[in-house]
């Protein structure tokens, strides 16, 4: 028997932020928050959300720093144990997968409140953290709500909705290395799982043009979109259905260049060409999907040296070891990435 986890409710409206209050009273008793944001997103929109909860909850607030897991302890250790409470989570990646972990250690709910849409980590039960420097992927806790106010996403730079349609092509990849490790490593896969990743990324090239221009239903369908996308995670118990050898890469750059302000979705778009390119599948289609979007498509877009580029590739095996992928697959040599790079124009 295996459980999955997912979230109990999901909120996507225009300016449903202002109805904070009725909807988490709705979904606890507990009368202790603690509310978690970045810098930014704390002055646009966590301030004004500890305001309309402090009617009614007991509110404490923390700023997230860094996905470093000794942010994790940091809060942890910060915490009164001797009431029960529940998280928010409001801004990127960095606060909802700090949330997830602080959740799991302390057993406890957290609700996800999004204020961009550039990432599927909205709703998965995985977490990207850091620890000494190298970056992980660990089992954590899927939110228990998920609040997304369309007015909020819609007002975030475009960069970071671009980067979360990229995120969602990956799909693309993702789901052929899975496909590549059932038939050579007899892996377990999951049709669901794969097909609900697919129909996210299918969904981002539907909807191209109106996510393209900001407009209300595209970014509420882009939003559902990596919702989906995190869900199948679930479903999988396992990130198989949105993270494949692109995500290695990305990992592994971040090796390479710790600090760098490249976004993870920008990261993931520009490797996806090339793995497509090297699964045979229709590299071109997806690339001119992706340029349309405004997503990276060559080291010039994002400011990847040619050098980290082809290191990232190479020590991609090296990051999540027993995921197999086209890269284990192929076992390319630096001149084969080189001139793969030159024919799809990475370089």
């Amino acid at each position: 028997m295996r459980w999955m986890q997912f979230p109990r409710e999901i909120y996507i409206g225009e300016k449903i932020i202002e109805d904070i209050n009725n909807i988490i009273a709705r979904l606890f008793h507990q009368r202790n928050c603690i509310i978690l944001s970045g810098r930014k997103t704390y002055n646009l929109v966590g301030r004004c959300v500890e305001k309309k909860l402090s009617s009614n909850f007991n509110v404490r607030s923390f700023i997230v720093l860094s996905s470093n897991y000794n942010e994790v302890l940091r809060i942890k250790n910060e915490i009164d144990f001797n009431d029960s409470f529940f998280i928010i989570a409001i801004g990127g990646g960095k606060v909802i997968d700090i949330a997830k972990v602080l959740a799991k250690e302390t057993d406890t709910e957290f609700v996800s409140i999004p204020t961009c849409a550039s990432h599927d980590g909205i709703s998965s039960s995985f977490a990207s953290i850091f620890k000494e420097g190298i970056p992980y992927s660990i089992k954590a806790k899927p939110p228990y709500a998920i609040i997304a106010d369309l007015e909020i996403l819609k007002s975030a730079p475009y960069r970071l909705t671009a980067s979360g349609c990229g995120d969602l092509l990956a799909k693309f990849s993702a789901i052929e290395d899975w496909k590549l490790a059932r038939r050579i490593r007899r892996e377990p896969f999951s049709e669901y799982a794969a097909n609900l990743a697919l129909m996210a990324a299918r969904t981002v090239i539907k909807y191209r043009r109106l996510i393209k221009r900001g407009e209300t239903l595209g970014i509420k369908k882009l939003i559902k979109a990596l919702v989906a996308s995190g869900i199948s995670i679930s479903i999988a118990n396992s990130s198989r259905p949105a993270s494949g050898a692109e995500h290695k890469f990305a990992h592994a750059l971040d090796i390479i260049k710790p600090g760098n302000d490249i976004l993870h979705g920008e990261k993931v778009s520009l490797a996806t060409i090339f793995f497509l390119y090297l699964h045979g599948k229709d590299w071109k289609r997806i690339r001119e999907i992706m340029m349309e979007l405004r997503c990276p498509t060559s080291i010039y877009d994002v400011k990847i040296d040619k050098e980290d580029f082809i290191q990232a590739i190479l020590k991609a095996r090296e990051v999540k070891p027993d995921r197999f992928t086209i890269l284990e697959y192929k076992n390319l040599s630096r001149d084969d990435i080189v001139k793969i790079c030159e024919e799809i124009g990475i370089f």
